[in-house]
């Protein structure tokens, strides 16, 4: 049976890991207001659960429930303030969780796998995938910026890179 918890220790809890979440669920939804709801649900479920209050290091299980209730998000028609958010919306839901938990907020592939449920190889082969992904559709949203219709396409580019 858990010990009761005080109120002081969950709002400790919220307290130290709800920005870092919140960062997460905002690149990964693309809203705020959606972000903040699948926060919270993630919070609750993982309390509800009685899992440890941990303060020293993000729990996998908390950020693999706030994942969880992001993909249940429904993504509808989202306004981007710049073209790397967009870039980012673009990525597959598991490209995309892997991107922003290892290249937007820095954290080690085994523990994304730990969160994902999946292997070390397939979070090393979503982490090659989100980035040449991600490299793809800013040279080409950058290109026709710059170029408008006389933009080759990457298959046109890669192939002169190799001439």
């Amino acid at each position: 049976m858990t010990a009761k918890r005080t109120e002081i220790e969950l709002r400790q809890f919220f307290d130290r890991w709800a920005t870092l979440a919140n960062t997460f669920c905002c690149l990964y939804l693309g809203d705020s207001e959606l972000a903040e709801q699948a926060l919270q649900q993630g919070f609750l479920t993982y309390i509800r659960h009685g899992r440890p209050l941990r303060l020293d290091r993000l729990p996998a299980a908390l950020m693999s429930l706030i994942l969880d209730e992001c993909d249940q998000i429904a993504i509808g028609e989202v306004d981007v303030e710049s073209q790397f958010e967009a870039a980012v919306l673009s990525l597959l839901p598991q490209e995309r969780s892997v991107f922003i938990l290892h290249g937007v907020l820095g954290f080690q592939l085994p523990w994304i796998a730990a969160v994902t449920g999946s292997s070390f190889s397939e979070i090393s082969q979503l982490w090659v995938a989100s980035l040449v992904q991600l490299r793809i559709v800013i040279i080409r949203d950058t290109c026709s910026i710059l170029l408008g219709s006389r933009c080759p396409t990457v298959s046109q580019s890669a192939g002169s890179a190799s001439a």
